[in-house]
């Protein structure tokens, strides 16, 4: 840890943006600051979380910038040759010329430390601008735990394009947040794991926090306890081309009619690019709000199901008051 007292947070998905908040609301009681930096070409809607997250008002600043399309079109802009030997400082030039917002907020974010989810391309700005920096990386799912750095990709980086490894394996990353310490395998990161207790985290908050980042997502969206309710979390299968639409329809609609024969009152939450009006296959559902973390529901008991139902979204795991979960895999798709 280091004595510094401002607290940089950068996010692009959902998941990214409820962990950064539960950390924000522990740094504030500490008499810290958050600055929340939202990578708004990796969500859906961004505006519309950007006015949640003020709504609930645990940040001091909250920044959209651009990173995923300015690194993937940065090979073009720049050319090869400052593409492959000139890489890092051609990358901040890009990343500030095209996010002005962030420039004004670098005397703020150096005196910070920088929390970062499963660092790729599209966040090593931060790494080279600010290497001084403490560092510290959340888990964002299975890539985490899966990662190994090759041997090859250590020597090109390092010594050849004189470019941040990301992943992790950075020296300035001095810790890595995982839910699950023990399923680590790789050996660079062995010395950073730090366990991430959500559990523990969300029990702190107070009634008044929990209330408050619920009512900031989910607005007027109210339910009452239930003992018969089962909850449906989809994917976007056909939009990722996994199969098809017609396929994808008939696959939730059978988990549809299955849990209605159970006699549940069954809702469904969209993943934020699942396309496809659940309402219109069967009218009897509820659709919860699409844009919003999911975990929030861990912040109210009024949200209980009896079942939890996915094919294979990890999303499931990460909710506490679901009684039995049910993973059908990705096999269930040639099965209905």
């Amino acid at each position: 840890m280091t004595s510094k007292t401002n607290q940089t947070f950068v996010c692009c998905t959902m998941y990214h943006v409820y962990i950064a908040m539960l950390k924000a609301f522990q740094y504030k009681k500490e008499g810290q600051k958050s600055l929340l930096i939202l990578l708004k070409d990796g969500v859906d809607e961004p505006n519309n979380i950007y006015d949640a997250v003020l709504k609930i008002g645990v940040f001091d600043d909250v920044i959209l910038i651009n990173g995923y399309t300015l690194v993937h079109k940065m090979k073009k802009k720049i050319g090869m040759v400052n593409y492959l030997f000139n890489r890092s400082k051609s990358l901040v030039k890009h990343y500030e010329k095209h996010n002005l917002n962030l420039v004004e907020k670098k005397t703020f974010i150096k005196e910070s430390e920088i929390n970062l989810f499963q660092i790729n391309r599209s966040k090593a700005y931060f790494l080279i601008e600010f290497k001084n920096n403490f560092f510290r990386m959340f888990e964002d799912g299975v890539g985490t735990y899966t990662e190994r750095l090759k041997l090859q990709r250590l020597i090109m980086r390092k010594y050849v394009l004189r470019f941040p490894l990301l992943k992790g394996y950075d020296p300035q990353v001095k810790e890595v947040l995982v839910r699950y310490p023990e399923k680590m395998k790789d050996p660079y990161l062995a010395k950073k794991i730090r366990k991430l207790d959500l559990v523990a985290i969300e029990n702190s908050l107070t009634a008044n926090e929990k209330e408050t980042i619920v009512n900031g997502f989910l607005n007027d969206f109210k339910v009452a306890k239930s003992n018969n309710r089962a909850l449906i979390i989809t994917q976007p299968l056909s939009e990722f081309n996994i199969t098809t639409e017609a396929k994808k329809i008939v696959a939730y609609k059978s988990i549809i009619d299955r849990c209605k024969a159970e006699g549940f009152e069954v809702f469904i939450k969209n993943h934020p690019r699942d396309l496809t009006n659940y309402r219109k296959i069967d009218a009897t559902v509820t659709i919860l709000p699409q844009q919003f973390p999911l975990e929030v529901l861990n912040l109210s008991e009024a949200f209980n199901f009896k079942k939890g139902y996915t094919l294979f979204s990890t999303a499931l795991e990460n909710i506490k008051h679901v009684e039995e979960k049910v993973f059908l895999g990705k096999e269930y798709l040639g099965t209905v």
